[in-house]
This record gives structure tokens, C-alpha cells and sequence, in this order.
């Protein structure tokens, strides 16, 4: 993990999971996690491979360029990548194996901007993972976030 929020939001997930395969939904503090709350989200698993937006982050709808509550985090990729992406979610789901993904998202006039995404197991009803905490984080701010001077 490279960025920053990554690697706070994976100690806070490791320290209250506590040795177990995923902490559950209600044991998330987001005031323990405030400084990285703008970049996360929690998302869950809607039928195979869904994994809808629950939460978001004002930084990654700002980014993104709206709002993606209630929205389909695989419709944020193409085909292939979703493909990709959609295997990992199985994984997160069925494993409670965490995810790290590094990718690329390009604006209509063909302007890109890397991300880190991590994908991290939560149980909320039940004995199943059936939860995402995550965070999207970019390695240099789009340039449509930044305030001019």
C-alpha cells in the first residue's frame, strides 16, 4: 500500500478485527477514522458480482464528479477491468481476503488520474462477509479538485 489513507484505514480495520477474519459493520468508528473518512466507503454484496455503494466519501464523489451512493462500484470500469475487479470482490466476499488495487480512471477528454483502492472484509449480519470497507485514493489530485488562486 502507497498512499497514506490506505495504510491508516488497513491499521484501524486490522486493530478492531483483532486476529478474527473481518470485524463486523457496527464495530466501525468512523470518528476513530476522520482524517481518511473523505476517501472511503463501505459498499455491499448485491447478487453476484454487485457490490453497491453504501457509503461514499465526499473526496471520492468530488473526484468521480458525482454522487455514487446506491451506484454499482463496478460500473466505475470497463468491461475488462470490471471482469478483474469482479474476481477480487468474489474473493474479498468468500475469502475475507483483503484487496489492493492500483487503476487508472480517465475523464471524456482523455485525461487520467491513478488510484489506490483497498478493499477490506466486514461482516454485517450473519457469520459472512457480506460488507466492503475501502478507500479510493489518487496519487496526484485531479486537476479539477484544485482550487485556483
Amino acid at each position: 500500500m502507497q498512499q497514506s489513507t490506505s495504510r491508516q484505514l488497513y491499521a484501524y480495520w486490522d486493530r478492531v478485527r483483532n486476529g478474527r477474519i473481518a470485524p463486523r459493520r457496527f464495530e466501525i468508528e468512523p470518528g476513530q477514522i476522520a482524517s481518511v473518512l473523505p476517501e472511503t466507503f463501505i459498499a455491499e454484496h448485491v447478487g453476484v458480482p454487485g457490490c453497491r455503494f453504501r457509503l461514499v466519501g465526499t473526496k471520492i464523489c468530488a473526484q468521480f464528479g458525482k454522487e455514487l451512493r446506491g451506484s454499482d462500484l463496478l460500473s466505475l470500469f470497463g468491461t475488462e477491468d470490471g471482469d478483474s475487479l469482479a474476481a477480487l470482490l468474489r474473493s474479498v466476499y468468500r475469502d475475507a481476503a483483503m484487496g489492493e488495487v492500483q487503476f487508472d480512471a480517465y475523464t471524456e477528454a482523455h485525461r487520467h488520474v491513478k488510484f489506490e483502492m483497498i478493499l477490506l472484509p466486514l461482516i454485517h449480519t450473519g457469520n459472512t462477509v457480506n460488507r466492503i470497507l475501502g478507500s479510493m485514493s489518487a496519487f496526484d489530485p485531479p486537476f479539477w479538485t484544485l482550487k485556483s488562486a
